[in-house]
């Protein structure tokens, strides 16, 4: 996998500010899931 952009890191910054029980691992699929189009892992679903 490619290392995040900038706008990736923001993106992850901004949610974990949001949902700070999300590991930066877990909001790094989070912003993936999002920019991919794919659904979110149940495992996240309940934290955000």
């Amino acid at each position: 996998m490619p290392p995040p952009t900038t706008a990736t890191q923001a993106t992850m910054m901004a949610r974990r500010r949001r949902a700070p029980a999300l590991t930066p691992a877990q909001a790094k699929i989070y912003v993936t899931c999002l920019e991919d189009g794919t659904g979110l892992p149940p495992e996240l679903v309940g934290l955000t």
